[in-house]
């Protein structure tokens, strides 16, 4: 996507009320490019959460190899992309698997001839709360694993998260990862292939340029089909193509972790502990912030407002502890002013009208002017 240089506009609220912002114009826009060899799709046969065993049930062939990858996104509003806010606070409206059984034939056959093949995609994943792709990545693995099992299949399973790997070939690496991302899917995984020995998790690596295509691996082709898969290109489905639910999946991994951390809305909190806790303190205090302005009588206003430039307006990440201290009492208005002395009991010296005016000229209070 290219975008032109920041115009001055307005734009109407859900209230229908203009309001005076800057936008910039997409200029050019394109579609990923597809693989350029042809495809031997006809009218995919679309299921729902059929049970996998009965899915392969068609295909003797008991050995795979499977290629995994998946897809998420964020909110794509032309503000949210102007003024992206931090990861921390971005959700997925879009979390999809994609995966892509191939049969191992003698000889083998090419992995763009699509011959026999099954492709995987689920849905449910935006209702999972997910803010970060490899939290997507390891239930692509671990729906993969699942159907390996469920209809007991051997092979190789090709992923481009290489995290993931290392961790299932060294699993003492997990000892370190209390306070990072994913424990729960980490801990699930590496019992899940211990269970299965003729399964192999393998490193491929993704997205090459679409222009070296004749140098493409195996592997690489096949990822490059999952993640056509992943992102809902129907013309990339198999033939045989089913669309299963991850909430189950979510289930299995709950009911084997140990301890783990659990969002509001009962799924799984998969992100780091330091990131949890920072977001949740600054959603904490913002919500008391619209209690004031809602027993004041005015609408809440702080829940909903962007943060996406504060980093790079006051460089919070490579600041001393002195400006964080100092640039947070601006962000958060932890000001003594009007507003502010609002929250407290009138002084018995004022009334109420000048304990929340101006300090300085006595007008409507300060933060207004």
């Amino acid at each position: 996507m290219t975008l032109g240089p920041e115009q001055p506009t307005t734009y109407q609220d859900e209230d229908l009320v203009l309001h005076q912002d800057i936008a910039r114009q997409v200029l050019f826009g394109s579609e990923e490019r597809c693989p350029t060899l042809p495809s031997t799709n006809v009218s995919p046969q679309r299921t729902h959460d059929r049970v996998p065993a009965v899915f392969f049930q068609k295909c003797r062939i008991r050995e795979f190899e499977v290629f995994v990858d998946g897809s998420m996104r964020v909110p794509t509003k032309a503000l949210e992309h102007t003024f992206p806010q931090p990861k921390s606070h971005q959700k997925a409206t879009y979390a999809k698997d994609g995966i892509l059984f191939h049969p191992v034939t003698t000889p083998l056959s090419t992995i763009s001839s699509r011959d026999h093949d099954f492709s995987i995609t689920t849905r449910n994943g935006p209702s999972l709360g997910l803010c970060s792709s490899s939290s997507i990545e390891l239930y692509t693995i671990l729906m993969a694993i699942y159907c390996m099992e469920s209809a007991q299949l051997s092979g190789t399973i090709y992923t481009d998260y290489h995290k993931a790997v290392r961790i299932a070939n060294d699993p003492s690496l997990l000892h370190s990862m209390g306070r990072k991302g994913n424990p729960p899917l980490f801990q699930y995984l590496l019992p899940s292939l211990h269970r299965l020995p003729n399964v192999r998790l393998v490193h491929v690596k993704a997205h090459e340029d679409v222009k070296k295509q004749l140098q493409w691996t195996r592997p690489q082709w096949g990822n490059c089909y999952a993640d056509l898969i992943a992102k809902n290109q129907e013309s990339a489905f198999s033939y045989d193509h089913v669309e299963m639910d991850l909430l189950p999946i979510e289930q299995l991994v709950w009911s084997s972790s140990p301890w783990h951390w659990a969002l509001s809305n009962g799924h799984l909190a998969l992100e780091p502990l330091l990131q949890l806790i920072r977001k949740g303190t600054h959603l904490s205090y913002m919500r008391d912030r619209d209690r004031y302005q809602a027993q004041r009588g005015n609408p809440p206003k702080w829940q909903y407002a962007k943060v996406g430039l504060l980093n790079d307006t006051w460089k919070l990440n490579h600041s001393s502890l002195r400006a964080k201290a100092y640039a947070h009492r601006l962000i958060y208005d932890k000001g003594w002013h009007g507003r502010n002395r609002g929250k407290a009991p009138t002084s018995t010296t004022n009334t109420p009208e000048e304990w929340v005016a101006c300090g300085l000229c006595g007008m409507k209070d300060s933060q207004d002017h």
